[in-house]
């Protein structure tokens, strides 16, 4: 058998939870008063960076909910609540997902001039439609 200073040389961190005298043999199986307590938690940087994943996950979670139980009262005619579960679903999921829709607001400028330039051609060919048919008018009413 390995005596305590052993034991807690190879893992002074455990020092704080050995609670008997120093000197005395660690005995493994048998009754006396030391005791060493080993943490079986994580350390605080592993629970620190897995803890706002699991909060992304109540987010997705939340808002799926959310947007299911808007779709079921919509279809239950209950056309107001449902409006407001589905927002509340869609705004939860756009909180989850910071980084798209920031993106996607960079990305706006441009969007809006490609909607703009559409609307331009769109604009464009009707007025020429127009000019068409005020020729054909004439040339019919002769």
């Amino acid at each position: 058998m390995e005596s305590m200073e052993q034991y807690l040389s190879a893992w002074p961190e455990q020092q704080d939870y050995v609670t008997s005298e120093p000197g005395a043999p660690y005995r493994d199986g048998e009754e006396g008063d030391r005791m060493a307590v080993v943490p079986l938690t994580k350390n605080r940087e592993e629970v620190q960076q897995s803890a706002p994943e699991r909060r992304r996950n109540w987010i997705d979670i939340a808002s799926a909910a959310a947007l299911l139980t808007g779709g079921a009262l919509v279809l239950a005619g209950k056309r107001r609540a449902g409006t407001v579960a589905a927002a509340s679903g869609a705004a939860l999921m756009l909180y989850s997902e910071k980084d798209a829709v920031l993106r996607c607001l960079d990305h706006l400028p441009e969007y809006v001039e490609k909607a703009q330039n559409v609307l331009n051609q769109v604009e464009s060919g009707i007025q020429e439609m127009e000019h068409k048919r005020e020729k054909l008018h004439t040339l019919l009413n002769r």
